[in-house]
C-alpha cells in the first residue's frame, strides 16, 4: 500500500559507502543490511565486492557470490575490469 522509499530504506549503507568511503567490517555490515532490502542493488554489490577485496575476504563465499551477480548484472562495471586485470 505505501511502498517504501529506497533512498530511506538504504540511507544507513548509502552514507557508510559515500562519508566514510574506508573499507572496515562495520562499513561490510551495513552493506550487507543494504543488501538484505534491495538484494539488486549494483551500487550495494560493488561496495561489498570492493571492501570484501580491500580486507582480504576475496575467498569468501559472500563475496563471490556478488562477485558473481554483479558479473551478470553489470559485467562492465569498472570494479569487475579490475578484478579481471587481477588475476
Amino acid at each position: 500500500m505505501f511502498p517504501i522509499n529506497r533512498t530511506i530504506a538504504l540511507g544507513p549503507s548509502l552514507y557508510y559507502i559515500t562519508a566514510k568511503n574506508a573499507p572496515s567490517f562495520e562499513v561490510l555490515s551495513q552493506v550487507d543490511k543494504g543488501l538484505k532490502y534491495d538484494p539488486n542493488a549494483i551500487d550495494m554489490l560493488q561496495a561489498k565486492v570492493r571492501y570484501s577485496y580491500m580486507l582480504g575476504k576475496q575467498n569468501n563465499a559472500d563475496a563471490i557470490g556478488a562477485y558473481n551477480k554483479l558479473l551478470s548484472m553489470a559485467p562492465k562495471s569498472n570494479i569487475i575490469a579490475q578484478i579481471k586485470n587481477l588475476k
